[in-house]
């Protein structure tokens, strides 16, 4: 086993993430508060609270704007950009108008998860708002040189003979004329003065060093996403190779884990950020966790970290969550900021080292 290098990830004392962009838009969730009072969780995407001309539009996508706090110092960034433009566009004009701290035109950085179109489909149009007359040079980061792979999803096997599918590849050119500048890490690397760790390529590197979980290594069901080539033919099973995450380090908390889709393995993704970083405790774990063959096991796994907050979203499946929220309903001190379903567009959660929320 190779030795492994760690990274010291620069601890804040607030992390602020707005779910721009959520797979379905709804009425539910309530405002939660720490003892103290304090805003946990603001449900933007609840417009029985926030007036009905503030509803939110829901998207089969992934997409976070994050702001980043150190003393009286703030940074912004973007995790992935999601796909359905008129939903990108909607969301950020009515998140500005509902919140002071949310300005897309902020962002320092574009930090992509992997590349399949959920999460990626929507980066001219987030180029546009972020950078509207491309006079600046964002960094657009990727983990990996399989990000470029041409992919289609496949509903069933047949369709691979058929060619019954529809190819997606990015737009690397339309993304540079737009400002973009792309950046690939396929190793771990510490962003915005050490106060990001974007993951990198996770699936290779955690079984190299021995962190990743033998069930979610197993092929997917179908539907399946297939790696094409330049003919159209479907060639083989993709698995998002360079799938990846980011952490931070909440000050006197743990880890904030935010995860597009965590193809490289729910667990695996979680326990690779615990030992890259080198931090065993997590405070938070956020994002799609898309279970690739036993959601109990990756549930059972999860629920034996001790993780304050664990909210699933985007492509969660429903018994996955289901179990997570029965064993939420049955715990002395609840986990899940949201009840027995994904969390929905508009969601807003802020954590801060002070809360008292123990």
């Amino acid at each position: 086993m190779e030795e492994i290098e760690t990274f010291e990830i620069e601890p804040v004392d607030e992390i602020k993430i707005f779910d721009v962009l959520g797979d379905y838009a709804g009425t539910e969730g309530s405002v939660i508060k720490d003892k103290n009072g304090k805003d946990i969780l603001i449900p933007y995407g609840n417009y029985d609270l926030f007036d009905l001309k503030n509803s939110l539009s829901g998207a089969h996508a992934f997409c976070n704007y994050i702001k980043i706090t150190k003393g009286k110092e703030s940074r912004y960034l973007m995790f992935d950009t999601g796909q359905n433009e008129s939903a990108l566009e909607h969301n950020t004009k009515v998140l500005s108008s509902l919140d002071k701290d949310f300005d897309p035109k902020r962002t320092e950085m574009l930090l992509l998860s992997h590349g399949h179109t959920d999460h990626y489909g929507n980066l001219n149009k987030a180029l546009e708002i972020i950078n509207p007359d491309a006079k600046r040079e964002v960094p657009l980061y990727i983990s990996g040189e399989t990000f470029w792979n041409p992919r289609a999803k496949i509903p069933k096997e047949s369709n691979i003979e058929t060619k019954d599918y529809i190819i997606y590849k990015p737009d690397k050119k339309q993304a540079e004329e737009r400002g973009g500048k792309w950046i690939s890490s396929y190793h771990p690397k510490l962003l915005i003065d050490n106060m990001v760790l974007y993951l990198g390529s996770i699936r290779p590197e955690a079984k190299k060093i021995g962190v990743a979980k033998d069930y979610e290594m197993k092929p997917r069901p179908w539907p399946k996403i297939y790696t094409c080539d330049n003919n159209g033919n479907a060639v083989s099973e993709d698995h998002a190779e360079e799938d990846t995450s980011i952490a931070f380090n909440l000050k006197d908390k743990g880890l904030v884990v935010i995860t597009g889709c965590s193809h490289a393995g729910v667990n695996t993704s979680l326990n690779y950020a615990k030992t890259i970083s080198g931090t065993d405790k997590v405070y938070c774990y956020y994002g799609g966790f898309h279970p690739n063959t036993d959601p109990e096991a990756t549930a059972k796994d999860l629920l034996e970290q001790n993780i304050r907050y664990l909210i699933p979203t985007h492509c969660s499946p429903s018994h996955l969550i289901n179990f997570l929220w029965k064993r939420n309903q049955e715990s002395e001190k609840g986990f899940m900021l949201t009840k027995n379903h994904l969390a929905p567009v508009g969601h807003t959660y802020i954590f801060s080292r002070n809360y008292q929320d123990s």
